[in-house]
């Protein structure tokens, strides 16, 4: 009988650290990530994910509260347009800030970049 392979459990260990297990998640999905360029990684993770998401949020909570406050406050299409731009921009900064520190992460373990791995 020959060796037995190790498989890695796609299940983290109960005592991996979060930071342990963000940088796994780092090593095997970076180079799919890093593939499609900073400036589309920052457009999709940063101003589409974080900035629309939250400005999503933002606004449905702003509903909420006027709904429970019975403020009545009236529609203001230049704050609609102005928080909409506030969240892609620092959703932008969010994903450019990631972009390095992913990064960073990666070529603390891979220097060289990756090789292929043979199955």
């Amino acid at each position: 009988m020959g060796k037995k392979e190790q498989k890695i459990s796609p299940m983290p260990s109960k005592n991996q650290t979060r930071k342990d297990r963000y940088n796994q998640m780092v090593y095997e999905n970076w180079p799919a990530n890093r593939a499609l360029g900073k400036r589309k990684f920052v457009f999709k993770f940063g101003a589409l994910s974080w900035g629309l998401g939250t400005y999503v949020i933002y606004w449905i909570m702003m509903m909420i509260l006027n709904l429970i406050t019975k403020s009545n406050a009236a529609f203001n299409l230049y704050q609609f347009i102005f928080t909409l731009l506030l969240f892609i921009v620092v959703g932008s900064i969010y994903g450019i800030i990631l972009w390095h520190r992913n990064e960073k992460i990666f070529k603390t373990k891979y220097p060289y970049g990756r090789k292929a791995q043979s199955k």
